[in-house]
């Protein structure tokens, strides 16, 4: 593929759960991934460079193509039904219709393996973006929609990393060496803040398994005095979530809130005083870098990339041990020079590392790259 200089270069975001973040309205639930997507294809669509198009879910039929500022919407994804048929044939039809020179995808899953079959049969490009650790240890790969995406994964011109240790995952448990993997770090609107009084300890997440938000209750109970909020959306799991806010219901210094729109979640944050994260995997959480913008250190029970809390002071690792996450939280509220050090530290490292006007420039320099080779 050679573009001139001047040439408009045509961008495709596969965003399957997406649809939210363009349309408020809508109930269908998103995480990390979409919103890391959502906030590319902002700045892509912001530079003229670029014919910006994300493809993503509805649950209504026949959803006419709509603009987002600069951004085209196409909303023609089934909701729901990620294991039929029809949904990795409507992805290809719709990218076959778009006719994007470069198709930008993230997360594990048939959609991986039908936006590299596109590239290749059309000459065009595919950026891969990992979002997980299970994206890149094998585990992704097991039946037959794993070796879907296997081919996806291993047809992808460029595979973006959220940190070094995805990489080293895949060179260490596949024994995989690629050279067309690089780190791109999770990207934000970074501003300075003014931090309004912090009031409590928050938990910011979806309601599934792995993410483990019931260590979240149990330290509210150890806490009876400090006020906890979690906010925590539905997902499929609807059993699951119900339970989770039953048991929430009985403890009375914990608030639970269903949902909070995109728009109005650095609210709360802002109000937060420590960020809890219970999960037992994540790629890089948005919730991270939400929660040190606004000078609020993070106690994670297992997740640090890279070892970033602990190497940058602006938080601490657990390593599973709830124990150690009752005793950090109690350093934390007990001494308050070395919450200051944390927090400062906090909005210090997110500013330096996760700035999404730099973040983009660098997602830019691959895509004119793949354009013109």
């Amino acid at each position: 593929m050679n573009k001139g200089k001047d040439s408009i270069i045509r961008i495709c975001i596969v965003s399957y759960q997406g649809y939210s973040l363009y349309d408020p309205t809508s109930n269908i639930p998103f995480g990390g991934t979409e919103i890391q997507l959502y906030l590319l294809s902002k700045e892509f669509g912001n530079d003229k460079k670029y014919d910006v198009h994300v493809i993503t879910s509805n649950f209504k039929k026949n959803v006419p193509e709509k603009k987002y500022n600069n951004i085209h919407i196409h909303a023609s994804l089934p909701f729901k039904r990620k294991r039929s048929i029809r949904v990795p044939i409507k992805l290809f039809l719709l990218l076959y219709e778009i006719n994007p020179d470069i198709v930008i995808q993230r997360a594990f899953g048939v959609p991986t393996g039908i936006c590299a079959l596109y590239a290749l049969l059309f000459k065009k490009k595919f950026i891969y973006s990992i979002a997980h650790e299970i994206d890149v240890n094998g585990e992704a790969e097991k039946g037959l929609l794993g070796k879907i995406y296997k081919f996806g994964f291993s047809h992808a011109n460029f595979i973006v990393a959220q940190h070094e240790n995805q990489i080293k995952i895949l060179e260490r448990i596949q024994k995989r060496k690629c050279d067309k993997i690089f780190t791109i770090k999770s990207g934000y609107d970074i501003t300075q803040v003014k931090v309004n009084t912090k009031k409590y300890i928050l938990w910011v997440g979806r309601a599934v398994r792995w993410k483990r938000p019931e260590f979240f209750l149990r330290l509210a109970k150890y806490f009876p005095k400090e006020q906890f909020l979690m906010i925590i959306n539905k997902s499929i799991d609807l059993n699951y979530w119900a339970k989770i806010e039953s048991e929430a219901k009985k403890i009375g210094n914990l608030q639970l809130i269903e949902k909070v729109p995109f728009k109005d979640i650095g609210d709360y944050f802002k109000q937060g005083k420590i960020f809890i994260n219970t999960s037992s995997y994540e790629g890089f959480p948005n919730t991270f870098i939400q929660a040190l913008k606004n000078e609020t250190p993070i106690i994670s029970l297992n997740v640090d990339p890279d070892d970033f809390l602990v190497n940058n002071t602006c938080g601490f690792n657990c390593l599973n041990n709830f124990d150690e996450m009752i005793s950090k939280l109690k350093k934390l509220l007990n001494n308050p020079e070395v919450y200051r050090i944390y927090s400062k530290n906090s909005f210090n490292y997110v500013k330096k590392n996760h700035d999404i006007k730099k973040i983009s420039i660098k997602w830019k320099k691959v895509i004119n790259y793949l354009t013109k080779s």
